[in-house]
């Protein structure tokens, strides 16, 4: 009798130790979350916020090897679940918190694409295919001749045509083929020329003036000149300021003069304290043989004076003058320009011819 009740009360126990332990095992299950196994992430750090997390009320089980408790809580503080004195992982909620490495990243501008500078190249001469070669002329003029044989170098730098009046040479730097070229070129060209005859130029300066019955004096070879310069200019009467002869040659070289002119010719500037000076000059000289009779070409003909004009109380020095191109033929007479002088005009005359 004693065994059936002590049976009996064993399997009652054992239903009452299910009904209270079951319902824990299961409330702790759930209740536990879940760990994630990936990692955590070294790029940034992530802020934590702190979720509401259920109080379980301790339940006491008989005969529970394992009991959940839950320490003391301070006010407004969340206190972290045990079991079995093992603090329990609560749930985080991420929050968009700025990583202070990719905030720095943000505001630190990407850096602009900077142009690759080309290598600068060596002031020297890196070529050495060149050679060098030395040319004596006989009859032609090297600077006349340097023009001519200057396309036919290479370009290349280092490469040169340099020439010597004085020794009538002109030296080449270039490659073996343009030097031949050269040389073959210099062949045709250097050869005698007929004789080409001198060149006489005559220059007259007239002063012209606005004021009628004016004194005039100029040479009779320019009384046709002065007429048709009282038609042409507004200036009633006209006087030589200076005349000169000069004797030149076709080249690139000038002939020229320079001198000081008659005070007593200006009434506008301050003279004879401060004298005027003139020059003039005739460069690139030719002779066009086309036509008959011959023309005489001048490239480029120069008049300048240096007249003094009062400013203020000082004394200061203006150039005027002109440059043009003129052509002639022998024997006739040009005006080749005229400028102003306060109220005195400048106006000068040119013939040429040629000497056998």
């Amino acid at each position: 009798m004693n065994y059936r009740y002590q049976k009996t009360a064993s399997l009652i126990l054992s239903v009452v130790m299910c009904l209270g332990v079951l319902p824990l095992a299961f409330g702790q299950t759930e209740q536990r979350p879940a760990v994630s196994a990936q990692p955590p992430t070294a790029t940034a750090p992530a802020a934590l916020t702190e979720t509401a997390r259920p109080v379980t009320t301790p339940v006491a089980a008989i005969g529970t090897p394992a009991a959940l408790t839950i320490g003391p809580q301070a006010a407004g503080t969340p206190t972290p679940a045990t079991v079995n004195n093992e603090i329990l992982p609560t749930t985080v909620k991420a929050t968009s918190l700025t990583s202070p490495v990719r905030a720095q990243a943000a505001q630190t501008p990407a850096p602009s694409a900077q142009p690759v500078a080309a290598p600068k190249a060596p002031d020297y001469v890196e070529e050495k295919g060149f050679k060098g070669k030395v040319f004596e002329l006989k009859y032609r003029d090297p600077v006349t001749l340097q023009q001519v044989l200057r396309p036919l170098g290479s370009g290349f730098k280092g490469a040169t045509i340099s020439i010597d009046r004085e020794f009538k040479t002109l030296s080449v730097r270039d490659f073996p083929e343009n030097i031949a070229a050269i040389e073959e070129a210099i062949k045709r060209l250097d050869t005698p020329q007929p004789p080409r005859p001198d060149i006489e130029f005559t220059v007259h300066v007239l002063i012209a003036s606005t004021g009628p019955g004016g004194r005039e004096d100029f040479p009779g070879e320019l009384s046709a000149v002065v007429t048709q310069l009282k038609g042409a200019l507004k200036y009633k009467s006209y006087s030589l300021m200076t005349s000169g002869i000069h004797r030149g040659k076709e080249g690139t070289g000038s002939v020229g003069n320079s001198g000081v002119a008659e005070s007593n010719l200006f009434t506008s500037v301050p003279t004879p304290a401060n004298p005027i000076f003139y020059e003039y000059s005739f460069e690139v000289i030719s002779i066009d043989a086309s036509s008959s009779p011959s023309t005489i070409q001048v490239g480029n003909f120069h008049f300048n004076m240096r007249v003094p004009v009062n400013v203020g109380s000082t004394v200061q020095y203006q150039n005027v003058g002109f440059r043009s191109p003129v052509g002639m033929k022998p024997g006739e007479k040009v005006v080749v320009g005229s400028t102003t002088m306060g109220d005195k005009g400048l106006v000068v005359v040119v013939s040429a011819k040629l000497l056998k």
